[in-house]
């Protein structure tokens, strides 16, 4: 800040210069604008609701029930299965495994293998064996969450798995049956 007087071009000067390049960088470099429509190979179930703005890619399944919201981008792959809901402007970007139940907020970006909604490991010992126990809960995933490629977040056991807004999940990462990850969380 101080030495501003000595640059001899224009200066950018920042309390936060890593956040300032962020929001830089997002500005000069957005995502690729949604078209709506749906790819031939696309199946979607008769008593799903999709968004005609919203972008069903190459080789995708949308499930009975499920609920597809405005200027969402559905990646080549991607299976949503039935009674989903995914709000606006959310991008599944390609092979993307939501399953039964989830609820995904607006603004969401699911990068590539991630599945939400899967069976927690919630098992019995019988004398030795082992039982499954069916998983009840969904996953409630709030508005602006990041989850990056390859992570798994399970369904809750009774209750929801509950991912607040705002939260920023890396790449590899499994989130347990039950967590309930608060707003804003990296």
């Amino acid at each position: 800040g101080d030495d501003v007087g000595d640059c001899p071009t224009s200066a950018l000067v920042l309390d936060n210069p890593y956040l300032g390049y962020a929001r830089v960088a997002a500005w000069l470099n957005p995502p690729a604008a949604v078209i709506g429509g749906q790819h031939p190979s696309a199946v979607v179930h008769p008593q799903a609701s999709v968004d005609p703005s919203a972008s069903i890619g190459p080789h995708c399944v949308v499930g009975a029930g499920s609920v597809v919201g405005a200027g969402v981008l559905v990646g080549p792959g991607c299976i949503i299965e039935d009674n989903v809901s995914i709000g606006a402007n959310s991008r599944l970007v390609a092979r993307v495994t939501v399953l039964n139940r989830v609820r995904i907020g607006m603004r969401a970006v699911l990068h590539p293998g991630v599945v939400v909604g899967a069976q927690g490991f919630g098992i019995a010992n019988d004398d030795g064996v082992w039982v499954n126990i069916p998983q009840l809960g969904a996953v409630v995933i709030g508005d602006d969450v990041d989850v990056g490629a390859n992570s798994c977040i399970d369904r809750g056991a009774l209750e929801d798995t509950v991912i607040e807004h705002g939260v920023k999940i890396d790449n590899h990462v499994q989130i347990g049956h039950n967590v309930r990850i608060g707003a804003d969380t990296a």
